[in-house]
């Protein structure tokens, strides 16, 4: 099987209902008025009396444009709602079809919600549920510390009050939906599982129940569920034998009466996705699968963009000899602010089920950011202020977590500029590059944060065996980037580290060369990467290091450099808010330039030194000319003072005609060769009209 297949939020598998024995062996009753009935004469939900809490995914489920769940409303009346953890990293996200053709919550393994209304008597649960694997603990409906109705990491359910009471019988398939009851009666302590119907396991004398919590995929915030609910119902009584059958045949009728296909996907984008253009500014769509179940004629895609109808297309079935009917779908989407909504139907028997739903597609440009804590660059001084720039059209992907939460987070959602190592955190400068970008370009950004602060360039190397080792810094990007969809096709990546290697250049050199050379295997498609030249005091010198930044672009022709000199409100290693979005927006006119044909390219790039001359007999005066023949430098009264001569003279005065900077020494100088390595805090500078700092350099020769 494709390995796609195993992402079980977007992959069906066979429904197989319970059976007609099963059921029956329930007896009938006589149905309430028909106020809450089903058309069928199946009362709604089951009986309403003592009815405390009440969960259907087909109604009340708050979420965002990417289908993470933040609410699920009680439709009992009780107003028990659950609530999700307010981080994408442990939000389940909500399914148009996932259990029998209806909505679902996917719990993927550290997923939760949180709520309240179990009584602490008597009481019976029911859910109607799915495990996608048997291995996990697989809490379904549980608490924070006291009562859980879960499986143990294995087939058969358990009921669990400071201890296993009862366990099941019978075992449960992965993949399979099925409806669990569990039931206490506090005068006796009888507890009692019915699975699908039938009563598979019962005992007395269970302690009783005093947490009145609920919690769903979860058990004490952890102990979590891989698999998908999408019913709940608690009631404040021990349900009899005619409210059991009652409770039973409304759920049989909506999740399992229908024949739903089963489906599995070889490819399928996930919510808010976004898929990098190329040059046409086009990107295609790549939907593809199998329909496993007999009797079904056709699969139509049908695309909605911003809302209206906008694309229909139906692939003809076709059955081969092993019973399975494949299809495929690769529309052109184009590039803007478009959000697209899929929805797929397999259609036949008179009958059409909506198998899968996707929304919010687009099509756009996506950027890596790395390094160490500048590339990271969360909120250190804790203003709150970088939020400002977020949109629906800056997303990001999964969680950067180096506690593991990076292996259960693979949604897409709005980019987060001020956390760290969470759900879809990117970091101050890299948020305002994408707003700036979008603003300009009028194209969706998606950018992927992989830094961690305090690393060495040796600790982002791959593991050349593993290649996504997800202990490594390397392989946590590269999983994350392959989830994403976008390993092998992401055109740039922006760099800014080196604080920690600031003592041993050739040893940050080597490091770097393999780094790239990883790259260019794992990520084919990557075209330039932009590295930001290291601050004076973050790294306690560097002074050689930062040379060899600056001179990386005569070495890869496919590398940029800017500066950080320049770059205003610097802590001495850090940033607070305005330094950052000042350095995202210049590294955004870079990414315009070379992705976009943008003419806005004068005063750009960092000052970086050419040549440096003797204009006088006495060698007290130098010119330093700079590559850019078109800059027009400005040189801040005092920022002479940080031009250091070899003999350790520094420049006493200093002007500039152009791309040309004159100093002046008070005395002759005995080496001859320069330094500028600019200097922490703000301050004076050497920089550009548009107040681009000039790159650090070291030992530059004077003719």
């Amino acid at each position: 099987m494709h390995a796609a297949f195993a992402r079980s939020p977007r992959s069906h598998s066979r429904r197989l209902a319970p059976t007609a024995v099963a059921w029956a062996s329930l007896a009938a009753v006589a149905l309430l008025p028909a106020v809450g009935r089903a058309q069928t004469g199946v009362l709604e939900g089951g009986p309403a009396a003592g009815r405390v809490v009440w969960l259907r995914a087909d109604r009340g489920v708050a979420h965002g444009f990417t289908n993470l769940v933040q609410q699920w409303a009680d439709a009992s009346g009780h107003g028990h709602a659950v609530t999700g953890s307010g981080d994408g990293e442990s939000q389940p996200e909500w399914l148009a079809a996932g259990i029998g053709g209806k909505p679902a919550l996917q719990f993927d393994g550290n997923d939760w919600m949180q709520g309240s209304g179990v009584p602490t008597g008597s009481y019976t649960k029911a859910v109607v549920a799915q495990l996608d694997t048997l291995g996990a603990v697989n809490n379904v409906v549980s608490s924070q510390s006291h009562h859980a109705l879960w499986f143990a990491a294995s087939p058969y359910a358990r009921l669990y009050h400071t201890g296993d009471v009862v366990q099941s019988s019978v075992a449960v398939t992965a993949g399979v939906p099925f409806v669990l009851v569990a039931s206490y009666e506090a005068v006796t302590g009888r507890a009692s599982l019915y699975l699908d119907g039938q009563l598979v396991g019962r005992t007395t004398g269970a302690a009783g129940n005093w947490d009145p919590s609920l919690q769903l995929g979860a058990f004490a915030w952890g102990n979590f569920l891989v698999g998908r609910i999408a019913e709940v119902s608690v009631w404040d009584h021990e349900l009899g034998v005619g409210e059991l059958a009652q409770l039973h045949a409304d759920l049989q009728r909506r999740y399992f009466d229908r024949a739903v296909p089963a489906v599995e996907f070889a490819a399928l984008p996930r919510p808010g996705q976004l898929l990098q253009r190329d040059d046409s500014y086009t990107a295609a769509l790549d939907l593809r699968g199998q329909v496993l179940s007999p009797g079904f004629d056709t699969v139509t895609l049908e695309i909605a963009r911003d809302g209206a109808p906008w694309l229909a297309r139906t692939h003809r079935l076709s059955y081969g000899a092993n019973g399975h009917a494949g299809f495929l779908f690769d529309p052109t989407l184009y590039a803007g602010l478009h959000d697209h909504d899929l929805e797929l139907f397999v259609e036949g028997g008179g009958r059409r089920h909506l198998v899968a739903a996707v929304p919010a597609v687009t099509v756009g440009d996506l950027y890596v950011i790395h390094g160490q804590s500048n590339a990271q660059a969360s909120d250190y001084w804790g203003e709150g202020l970088a939020n400002g720039s977020q949109s629906r059209w800056v997303r990001s992907f999964g969680s950067s977590s180096i506690w593991g939460g990076s292996d259960f987070d693979f949604h897409w959602d709005v980019a987060d500029g001020q956390g760290f190592f969470g759900h879809a955190d990117v970091g101050q400068w890299a948020l305002r590059m994408g707003e700036f970008l979008v603003h300009h370009e009028q194209l969706p950004i998606a950018l992927i944060n992989g830094a961690v602060g305090g690393t060495s360039v040796w600790q982002h190397q791959r593991n050349d065996v593993v290649h996504q080792d997800p202990s490594t810094i390397y392989g946590r990007l590269l999983r994350r980037m392959e989830e994403a969809g976008a390993a092998e096709k992401f055109r740039a990546l922006l760099w800014y580290q080196g604080e920690s290697d600031a003592w041993s250049a050739n040893s940050w050199y080597q490091g770097w060369i393999n780094l790239r050379a990883d790259w260019a295997k794992d990520f084919p498609a990557l075209e330039r990467v932009y590295v930001v030249q290291i601050r004076n005091d973050c790294g306690s010198g560097g002074a050689q290091l930062k040379e060899l930044q600056r001179l990386l672009p005569d070495l890869s022709a496919d590398t940029t450099v800017m500066a950080s000199n320049g770059v205003p409100a610097h802590d001495g290693c850090h940033y607070q808010y305005v330094g950052y979005r000042d350095l995202g927006e210049k590294l955004a006119r870079l990414v315009r330039r070379d992705f976009h044909g943008a003419l806005d390219t004068r005063e750009i790039d960092p000052p970086n030194p050419a040549s440096a001359r003797f204009t006088d007999a006495t060698r007290t005066q130098v010119a330093i000319t700079f590559r850019d023949p078109d800059d027009v430098l400005r040189l801040d009264p005092g920022a002479e003072r940080d031009f250091v001569a070899g003999d350790r003279q520094r420049a006493i005065a200093g002007s500039v005609a152009g791309n040309v900077v004159t100093l002046t020494f008070a005395a002759p100088l005995q080496v001859p060769a320069l330094s500028y390595q600019g200097h922490p805090f703000d301050g004076p500078w050497l920089a550009t009209a548009r107040g681009v700092g000039a790159l650090a350099f070291e030992s530059l020769p004077i003719r």
